[in-house]
């Protein structure tokens, strides 16, 4: 009889023994804050075990601030809290922190715990970075939109638009007392020739409190129906009266028709000379003359073609003579 209830009594205890954090909730959401503010939560915990809870470590993710509980032990059944704080001054949108709890619980010694949040900022620019991959070289104008919204202002207003580079124009029209928007418009004739890409920084002025200023970035890529392969040709360490030759390969899109009306070097000891190849492809012959003079030396190969967007390739020129 003593035997079976023995055996009974044992079938009824835990198959572990030991320390054991039980948190009230994994989990906080802070709902909706503004940006800028700081806000704290306490995680309680209790340890549930039948031995000694040690916390060994809390261990937050970027943008949370926590400090380790009173005290690093805790008896069975004594309980505890740990304060997370979070700034949201580098943050906006949707966001979802961890902090990660060490301890001896043999169970799960490792327990993550999450808060969350929406961070309203004064002002909401989408996209703050504009990207135009593909603009021809003739005289169309692409053009891209970035919407400026606020939340938190009742009339938004938004003025002195500017441009760190002219290649891109931009006007602001006012959708509603809440949003902006600002038309950014490029045009590939306005991006120097000898430039495949152009970037710019827009700044513009707004009547916030908190926000008074707001940016974004246009990058924009000239198309290349001709892809040149090395995009540039370079003549480093050359010897004087010796001559040298690389060759350029001019590879259409799509399989694309072309010709080179002409091929020009701004550099009077370098020449070029364009031949025919299969299936569109075309060589670019550059030699460097014996008449190079010593020194270093740049400048550019402009390429005209009868493409209507891209009526010119330019190639850098680099090198020096020894």
């Amino acid at each position: 009889m003593l035997k079976h209830c023995l055996i009974t009594l044992c079938c009824l205890l835990p198959l572990f023994a030991g320390p054991a954090i039980t948190f009230e909730k994994m989990e906080h959401d802070f709902g909706t804050i503004d940006k800028g503010d700081k806000v704290t939560h306490d995680f309680k915990f209790t340890n549930s075990g039948d031995a000694v809870l040690e916390i060994s470590d809390v261990k937050a993710s970027c943008g949370c601030t926590t400090v380790k509980p009173d005290k690093a032990s805790y008896q069975p059944g004594e309980s505890g809290v740990i304060p997370v704080t979070f700034n949201s001054s580098r943050f906006s949108g949707n966001i979802t922190k961890t902090v990660t709890v060490t301890s001896n619980d043999s169970s799960e010694p490792k327990k993550v715990l999450r808060i969350k949040t929406f961070i309203a900022t004064e002002l909401d620019i989408s996209p703050n970075f504009v990207s135009i991959p593909d603009v021809p070289r003739n005289g169309d104008v692409v053009t891209r939109e970035v919407k400026i919204s606020s939340r938190q202002l009742d009339n938004l207003e938004i003025s002195e638009i500017k441009s760190t580079d002219d290649f891109v124009k931009l006007e602001g029209v006012r959708v509603n007392d809440k949003e902006w928007k600002i038309i950014a418009s490029v045009k590939g004739s306005d991006i120097p020739a000898d430039r495949q890409s152009a970037q710019a920084q827009i700044a513009f002025k707004t009547n916030g409190e908190k926000v008074k200023e707001g940016f974004f970035r246009v990058h924009a890529r000239i198309a290349q129906p001709v892809h040149a392969t090395p995009r540039s040709v370079f003549f480093f360490n050359s010897k004087k009266g010796e001559a040298r030759e690389t060759t350029i390969t001019l590879t259409p899109k799509q399989n694309q028709e072309f010709k080179v009306l002409e091929s020009k070097s701004d550099v009077g000891f370098v020449s070029t000379e364009v031949q025919d190849d299969i299936d569109g492809v075309k060589k670019l012959k550059v030699r460097l003359t014996e008449s190079a003079k010593e020194g270093k030396f740049q400048g550019k190969i402009t390429l005209k073609t009868d493409l209507e967007t891209m009526p010119e390739l330019v190639i850098p020129i680099r090198g020096s003579v020894n």
